[in-house]
C-alpha cells in the first residue's frame, strides 16, 4: 500500500502537482476573564469591546516599500456587556491580536482605552485564554449647555459636521470627546469621565456660536481651553456653558 502511494506521488510530482496533507480548520477560541476595580472588586455595568488588530506584510517592488493586509484577514469588531459580577466570556475568535476597551454607561471609572495602555491579549492557537483587566475610578464631568434661543440643532436633524465639539484635552496632547447624555429645548448636557488630580483642559469648539463660560465672559472660540483639575475624590463636577447667540459670519469647518 505505500509503494502504492509512492509511486502515485512520484507520477503527480512529475506532471507538476504537489500533494499536502489535509489541513484541519482550525477550532474557535476563547477569551474570559473578569473586569476589576483598582482595589480588586469586581466592576458591574461594564461594556467591553474588542477588535482584531490586523496584521499587514511588506510589499516591495524595488524601489520602495508599502504595506497591505495580509491575505486572508478576519474582521472582529465587537461590544458585549459583562454579568452582574464583572465577569465576561468571548467565544469563536480567530487567531490574531485584539484590543480589549471597556465603557462605563454609568461613569464612575476610565476607559483603558482613552485614558492608559489597552489592554490586549494574543491568541496563538490556544484554545482559551484569560485577560484580568483593572480599571481605575474617576470623577465624572457633567457639562451643562444652556441654550436659551434654541440655536443647537435637534439631534435627528444634526448634520455630518457637528457644529460644536466639546470634550477634554489631556496632558499628552489627546482629544476625548464628551458623550451627548440629555437634549432639551433649552439646551442640553455632556458626560465624561476623567482622571483625579491630572491637569487637563475643557475643549470648546464652534464657529456656530458665541460662547459664556459661568462667570459670563464670552469664550474664544478659536479652539478655547480652559484648564481643569479634579481633586482625588470629587465623584462629580459641573461645568456650565451658554450659548449666548449666533456667530454673524459663519464658515464652514
Amino acid at each position: 500500500m505505500q509503494n502504492h502511494l509512492f509511486q502515485r506521488f512520484l507520477i503527480l510530482s512529475a506532471a507538476g502537482i504537489l500533494l499536502l496533507p489535509p489541513v484541519r480548520a482550525q477550532a474557535p477560541l476563547q477569551v474570559s476573564g473578569k473586569i476589576l476595580a483598582d482595589d480588586g472588586t469586581p466592576v458591574t455595568g461594564a461594556v467591553l469591546s474588542y477588535k482584531r488588530t490586523p496584521e499587514f506584510e511588506a510589499i516591495s517592488d524595488g524601489l520602495r516599500i508599502r504595506y497591505r493586509l495580509k491575505p486572508g484577514q478576519l474582521s472582529v469588531d465587537n461590544k458585549l456587556s459583562v454579568d452582574p459580577t464583572g465577569n465576561f466570556a468571548l467565544g469563536g475568535l480567530p487567531d490574531g491580536q485584539y484590543v480589549l476597551c471597556v465603557e462605563f454607561p454609568e461613569g464612575g471609572f476610565l476607559d483603558p482605552c482613552a485614558w492608559t495602555s489597552s489592554p490586549g491579549v494574543l491568541l496563538n492557537g490556544m484554545p482559551l485564554a484569560t485577560q484580568e483587566i483593572k480599571v481605575q475610578r474617576g470623577s465624572d464631568l457633567l457639562i451643562r449647555v444652556n441654550d436659551p434661543d434654541g440655536l443647537l440643532p435637534d439631534t435627528d436633524r444634526r448634520s455630518a459636521a457637528p457644529n460644536l465639539i466639546i470634550g477634554i484635552q489631556t496632558p499628552s496632547g489627546a482629544f476625548n470627546a464628551a458623550r451627548e447624555v440629555f437634549v432639551e429645548r433649552t439646551g442640553r448636557e455632556l458626560a465624561l469621565t476623567v482622571p483625579f488630580d491630572t491637569p487637563l483642559y475643557l475643549w470648546v469648539f464652534t464657529r456656530h456660536y458665541r460662547i459664556h463660560d459661568e462667570s459670563g465672559k464670552e469664550i474664544d472660540m478659536n479652539g478655547a481651553m480652559i484648564p481643569l483639575t479634579i481633586p482625588h475624590g470629587t465623584a462629580s463636577h459641573r461645568a456650565v456653558l451658554t450659548i449666548a447667540g449666533p456667530v454673524l459670519d459663519v464658515r464652514p469647518f
